[in-house]
């Protein structure tokens, strides 16, 4: 991907094993160093390693170390392998690396499928993919906004169609996000959306023509070849799936050779300059993105600082990238879209593929027949069914809100009655009345039917922890609101004549009561 070219270098001028055979699981190596960090695990650094380290957009590989877990593997600047370890590692021994397999397979599937998406989407609609994130259940990657729209394809949003506009590598190069730009916009807030999110995305004709392209190749089992440049020109062009597996034989395929016809020109490259190997590269039709900067040119026809890894996958895309990926993008097996939207200017995509993509379809077969168990009904039928429930329950919401409003309303009058026929000594009328479960629509409700029969009266009405406290004339609560609020642990606010909110202590309502009998008394006398 454009984003993970830093990593197709390699810092120390060689490529680590797992980027020159992504199918390896194991190798032997010396333990040169462990060191117990901050944290209490183990920073080790080996001879050699099979573990792929964190860039690039892709995690680090898991695995272990004479059978100590390693969680994480980086590169440090001096480009040697930092393994964190649960448990020491011996110094100074041979010890078995091994890679846990399930894990670094599935991060080849999904960045493979990266690839695949990310060409099929620059060759049907010019949208350069800007970066990508791999994560344990959501795999996203973020286009260019749409430069291209074909005949018949629908998309969100007004604006005419752009012709199709060719861009040279440096204008491609000069939109790719670097990574300090991507570091940036990491610290932004996720999830909102600005006056620039206002453009078109793919809409599902788009996106129906992306997935069935990138099926398409699937299908034509379309190898994934890596090619190696160095300060001698290319060193090789070898399948990416060296001891993996090759699926496909030209001479007995006429299927899959006729597919190849589209795929990237070959050339001689001992006749060219490593200038004119690698301005090739970035001219072919299927490049995207840019190659790492560690190219020093002199009049020999250039250095290179380190070698330079140039994935392709035969006509659908070539991009330098240091990640582990397929030996042939059949293992992938299908690529399913699964949603699209806007991120900070950019087109934001949802994909799953390969075993992700199997096991998502049985997550989704159980969870259908278990909504139809509970539904009565097949799949076919689901739809039906949950609409024809949702409007049932709307309707029944609003029957019982009308039957709780004359619940509420009918118990207010029977209290009000209840003050009327009490302390007729009593000039204003004071009383509480507690019931947990009830909202404070419903408190409002009952107040209300009491303010209207009752000429002069303070209520306090609560539930859980919330209150209401009313009076009538709402001058009232003037003399009372501050210290019965004191009292009950109470804060929130209201209209003339009424405050609600949550009390900390509704348990000394009944001393509220006579807290604003006494207050009421004396404001009296």
């Amino acid at each position: 991907s454009n984003t993970s070219s830093a990593m197709a270098a390699a810092t120390m001028g060689e490529l680590l094993p797992c980027q020159m055979d992504a199918y390896a699981r194991e190798c032997r190596a010396r333990v040169l160093s462990c060191e117990q960090n901050s944290k209490g695990t183990f920073d080790v650094r080996l001879s050699r390693s099979v573990l792929y380290p964190e860039g690039g957009g892709q995690p680090s590989d898991y695995g272990s170390i004479n059978g100590v877990l390693c969680s994480h593997v980086s590169k440090q600047a001096t480009g040697e392998l930092l393994h964190v370890c649960e448990d020491e590692v011996p110094v100074g021994r041979e010890v078995d690396v091994c890679v846990d397999w399930a894990r670094r397979y599935d991060h080849m599937q999904m960045h493979t499928g990266q690839h695949l998406l990310s060409g099929a989407v620059l060759q049907l609609y010019r949208c350069d993919t800007v970066s990508w994130e791999l994560g344990s259940e959501d795999v996203v990657v973020d286009f260019e906004q749409i430069q291209r729209l074909d005949d018949g394809a629908g998309h969100e949003g007004e604006g005419a169609e752009q012709p199709p506009k060719d861009r040279t590598p440096e204008e491609r190069a000069g939109q790719e996000e670097t990574s300090g730009a991507k570091k940036e916009r990491s610290k932004q807030p996720k999830g909102r959306a600005s006056a620039k999110d206002d453009f078109p995305v793919f809409g599902d004709t788009q996106l129906q023509q992306i997935e069935a392209l990138c099926n398409q190749f699937i299908r034509e089992a379309r190898k994934v070849h890596l090619r190696v440049f160095d300060t001698h020109g290319m060193q090789s062009s070898l399948s990416h799936a060296l001891g993996g597996m090759d699926l496909t034989n030209q001479d007995e395929n006429p299927r899959i050779e006729a597919s190849r016809e589209d795929a990237s020109p070959a050339f001689d490259h001992k006749s060219y300059s490593l200038a004119e190997q690698l301005e090739k590269v970035t001219t072919e039709p299927c490049f995207r993105g840019k190659l790492p900067r560690l190219v020093n040119l002199d009049s020999a026809g250039g250095e290179l600082n380190a070698p330079i890894r140039v994935v392709e996958i035969e006509g659908v895309d070539v991009n330098a990238c240091g990640g582990t990926h397929l030996g042939n993008i059949c293992e992938l097996q299908l690529l399913k879209l699964l949603w699209v939207g806007r991120d900070r200017g950019h087109i934001r995509l949802k994909y799953t593929t390969g075993d992700r993509a199997l096991k998502l379809f049985h997550r989704s077969l159980s969870l259908s027949s278990a909504i139809g168990k509970l539904l009565a009904c097949d799949p076919t039928a689901q739809e039906a069914r949950v609409s024809a429930l949702l409007q049932e329950r709307k309707e029944a919401a609003k029957e019982r809100k009308g039957l709780y409003e004359e619940l509420a309303f009918a118990l207010g009058n029977q209290l009000a009655e209840a003050m009327i026929q009490g302390d007729e000594s009593a000039q204003v009328k004071v009383m509480q009345w507690h019931r947990c479960g009830v909202d404070v629509q419903f408190l409002n409700t009952i107040a209300n039917a009491i303010l209207e029969r009752c000429p002069e009266c303070v209520v306090l009405l609560s539930s859980d922890d919330i209150f209401l406290l009313a009076g009538n004339p709402p001058g009232l609560l003037d003399t009372v609101k501050k210290p019965v609020l004191e009292l009950i642990g109470g804060r929130g606010g209201g209209k003339a004549g009424r405050v609600q909110g949550k009390a900390a202590a509704l348990e000394k309502k009944e001393g509220a009561v006579r807290l604003i009998q006494e207050l009421l008394s004396d404001d009296t006398q």
